[in-house]
């Protein structure tokens, strides 16, 4: 499941760097009908404009190349962590080791993987 999972992880990270290099801006704002691009110059530039108020530029946004950098490394970052239990090999004979801590991250991981069920790589099973 964490390859899958970094796979896809990768797949948003590649996404939403070469937008922010396409379109070259520092941040995205979400107005009442638009979305747009504030440029290192504070020109705006909209990515979206709709009928709908507030609902789809507010969708929109959180497609903010930044927001997906954030996502991405919190998520880099529990799969770390569940490594580095992993990694650590303790086992006393009595407590298990960090099987516990790591079986939780492995189930935070697999429903983290549930965004991606419909890719034709999703996992049928926990373990792959």
């Amino acid at each position: 499941m964490i390859t899958f999972v970094r796979a896809r992880l990768a797949e948003h990270a590649e996404t939403a760097a070469s937008a922010s290099i396409e379109y070259l801006y520092e941040e995205w704002t979400a107005g009442d009908y638009c979305v747009d691009t504030i440029t290192d110059h504070n020109i705006a530039h909209p990515v979206e404009c709709t009928y709908n108020v507030t609902a789809i530029p507010q969708h929109i946004a959180l497609h903010d190349p930044a927001w997906v950098k954030g996502f991405v490394d919190f998520a880099e970052h529990l799969i770390l962590m569940r490594n580095a239990l992993a990694d650590i090999g303790h086992c006393c004979g009595q407590c298990g080791g960090y099987a516990i801590e790591i079986a939780l991250y492995d189930a935070i991981i697999a429903n983290l993987a549930k965004v991606w069920d419909q890719h034709p790589d999703y996992p049928k099973t926990v373990s792959e």
